[in-house]
């Protein structure tokens, strides 16, 4: 009886300490785990880059044309967020994916960013055009895969003077009313305060001259490889909406304030609407079967026009204003 006792007494003794072990333990792990990551988040934070064009350069600009976009081959990379109206400087932001998050390296993007101190990606004016231009991938000698293959254009903000957008895959916004807009592209959504717009699919046909030189000549390895083919539009602020596109999908939502819609599709692309009334409205066009679905209103081509370099000012390294 008396060793049953001594036993219960050392079992109610050691319990207290069962709660506090298992409370030290879980602060240790759950501290191990944030110190783990404050390399990750350092490197996430390193692999964003902005850039900036002043306004002065950009006066009597009127249209975007972005020229060898590398996302228009890899379907993974996320849509590029343009943004119409936000400021009146046109501002650029970078993002590259070798953040610590693949093949486990950790490897900071700012690291690789010192390394190369040549932006791989240049703008030029061309007349009232802002051309962005992707440069050919930097790679060493065996080296299949570089750095700029995995680096995208996150977000473009643009003045409300720009209504010609020529784009691979994007998503479009007005936060200052438009009153007309013309998009051509690939993958492209656009919404916002649009009062008329005008979107083309720039996969293939003869719409893919508007994305500039080279573009058109490998459009059809970009109908086997890379992104879907979708135009979207969210026609909530809008009166006319004007869709061209020859294959792909097109699809229209928030359609109840729409007066007037112009449909020139071919007989490949799905259509998707929010509501069977809104197919009253529109007006299919005849037009030419060789024309792509482009017609009179496909944007900027590129014209024998001198080139300007414009500087892409980094935003953290340019001086405040009053300094």
């Amino acid at each position: 009886m008396a060793k049953t006792q001594s036993r219960i007494t050392a079992s109610a003794a050691s319990r207290p300490w069962g709660p506090w072990l298992f409370t030290g333990i879980w602060v240790v792990f759950w501290g191990l785990l944030a110190l783990s990551g404050l390399d990750r988040f350092k490197d996430l934070a390193g692999a964003e880059h902005r850039y900036a064009i002043a306004a002065a350069q950009l006066s009597g600009v009127r249209h975007l044309r972005v020229e060898r976009n590398p996302g228009e081959t890899h379907s993974y990379m996320p849509q590029t967020r343009v943004v119409l109206g936000g400021a009146s400087e046109m501002a650029l932001t970078l993002e590259s994916r070798f953040d610590g998050r693949r093949g486990g390296s950790r490897k900071p993007a700012q690291a690789s960013s010192e390394a190369r101190p040549e932006l791989p990606i240049k703008a030029f004016r061309e007349g009232d055009i802002l051309v962005l231009r992707w440069l050919p991938p930097v790679r060493t000698q065996g080296q299949k895969r570089s750095e700029d293959d995995d680096m995208w254009i996150r977000e473009i903000t643009l003045p409300p003077q720009f209504h010609n957008l020529s784009l691979s895959h994007a998503v479009v916004e007005a936060l200052e009313p438009v009153e007309r807009l013309t998009v051509s592209g690939r993958s492209v959504e656009v919404r916002g305060k649009v009062a008329h717009l005008d979107l083309q699919s720039a996969r293939c046909g003869r719409c893919a001259m508007a994305l500039g030189a080279g573009q058109a000549d490998d459009c059809a390895a970009h109908a086997q490889h890379g992104r879907d083919a979708t135009l979207e539009v969210m026609a909530g602020s809008m009166q006319s909406v004007r869709i061209a596109a020859d294959m792909g999908q097109v699809v229209l939502k928030a359609t109840q304030g729409l007066q007037k819609l112009d449909l020139r599709l071919g007989d490949d692309v799905a259509l998707s609407v929010d509501r069977v009334g809104v197919l009253q409205l529109a007006r299919h066009s005849e037009g030419d079967a060789d024309d792509g679905g482009c017609g009179a209103a496909s944007g900027p081509r590129p014209m024998l026009v001198p080139s300007s370099p414009l500087e892409l000012v980094r935003i953290e390294n340019r001086p405040a204003q009053g300094q």
